[in-house]
């Protein structure tokens, strides 16, 4: 089997296995046996516990990045009203993370942990720059004063997001349309709070 292939599958494994008992309990072993490959073979792909769940953290930001980067719908801001876009944009990211209760799971996991340091922060820019087009689009519709904002305004969605998909999984919140629907106006109201949107 392909490396690759073999280190897809360990992420998973990671992911699945953080999900089920969180960070701190993580056994390699485990992680290899939930494989069907051995520990030895693990070790092989990635040196330490810890670069496994920096890969499978980064496997999962890409995946999320990659929504955003390539929404059909981020063309379309000279065509719609920038608020519909941005919450056809901000829809594919939340139902993705509810869609995907693992790979969530894992994901506030890990960046809420010691973990997510600097080092890690910076080896996200590597994909990114595809966040160009999402940017151009915020430079586009509020000018230059308000791309100082555009990098912290994204990231803080993504954070109330997370928020609450990670209530709604937990189940402490329901999955209906009007608790997504008050989850977007906490939202767009944030956005609003640094923009004229």
């Amino acid at each position: 089997m392909a490396r690759k292939a073999c280190e897809i599958i360990f992420i998973e494994s990671a992911i699945s296995k953080v999900a089920e008992s969180g960070l701190e309990n993580l056994r390699t072993k485990q992680v290899a046996d939930h494989t069907g490959f051995s520990e030895a073979t693990l070790f092989r792909i990635f040196k330490t516990k810890e670069s496994l769940l920096d890969a499978a953290f980064l496997y999962v930001d890409k995946r999320l990045s990659d929504i955003v980067a390539q929404s059909e719908y981020l063309p379309l801001y000279d065509e719609m009203p920038f608020e519909k876009v941005l919450y056809k944009i901000w829809r594919e990211v939340y139902r993705h993370l509810l869609d995907n209760e693992e790979e969530t799971v894992f994901l506030i996991r890990y960046r809420y942990s010691s973990l997510y340091t600097a080092e890690i922060r910076s080896q996200r820019q590597a994909y990114n720059g595809s966040f160009d087009k999402i940017y151009d689009v915020f430079d586009k519709r509020f000018g230059v004063s308000s791309s100082t904002y555009r990098g912290f305004l994204i990231n803080y969605i993504f954070e109330l997001t997370l928020c609450f998909a990670e209530k709604v999984i937990e189940g402490t919140i329901q999955d209906t349309e009007e608790t997504e629907e008050r989850i977007w106006r906490a939202v767009i109201g944030a956005a609003k709070s640094f923009t004229d949107i």
